[in-house]
């Protein structure tokens, strides 16, 4: 027997996608790594990160496993 969870929207809002672009700018912002400084990391020309980041240009498979964005975001302990 299967069971299955549901998922409710308890709140009045509803949900919005979130581009990952967005997430990638509050990651970078936080960790103080600059546009520039984290295109040269993943191997990436800097205007097609920012466009990324501005949510004009999908993450992509080919772009995502270019370096996996997850492991140039490394952690500051």
């Amino acid at each position: 027997m299967m069971t299955t969870m549901a998922t409710r929207n308890e709140s009045k809002t509803p949900w919005t996608a979130t581009h990952p672009g967005t997430i990638l700018r509050y990651e970078l912002e936080g960790r103080e790594i600059s546009q520039k400084d984290f295109a040269v990391m993943i191997g990436m020309q800097k205007s097609h990160l920012n466009e990324l980041i501005k949510g004009k240009r999908p993450i992509t498979k080919p772009i995502a496993d270019k370096k996996r964005f997850s492991a140039s975001l490394q952690y500051r302990w």
